[in-house]
């Protein structure tokens, strides 16, 4: 959290929508976004996101998208912002027997 960045909405009291970046590695940074419940479908996280796109090219960065392929909401702006190759990737976890 130190080493990122990001925007949001607020109206009032309430956190509308919100994009992040994280830390930068090789030049290229992944984005994230959530927005409240009541608030989607709104624009709010494309206006966030297209916010905090600019303000990593304008530092240098390259900016790339990473959800789960059944989160169709995210896929579906990261298209709308512009990203358009598509992978999918498998990961492999192990958990310590001592934790």
């Amino acid at each position: 959290m130190e080493q990122g960045f990001g925007f949001c909405l607020v109206k009032e009291q309430a956190l509308l929508s919100e994009a992040f970046a994280g830390e930068a590695a090789l030049g290229m940074i992944e984005i994230g976004t959530i927005t409240d419940e009541p608030y989607r479908q709104r624009g709010y996280a494309t206006f966030c996101c297209a916010q905090l796109i600019r303000e990593c090219e304008a530092r240098g960065y390259r900016t790339y998208w990473n959800c789960a392929k059944d989160n169709l909401g995210s896929a579906g702006l990261a298209r709308r912002m512009g990203y358009q190759t598509e992978k999918e990737f498998r990961f492999v976890a192990w958990e310590s027997p001592n934790r």
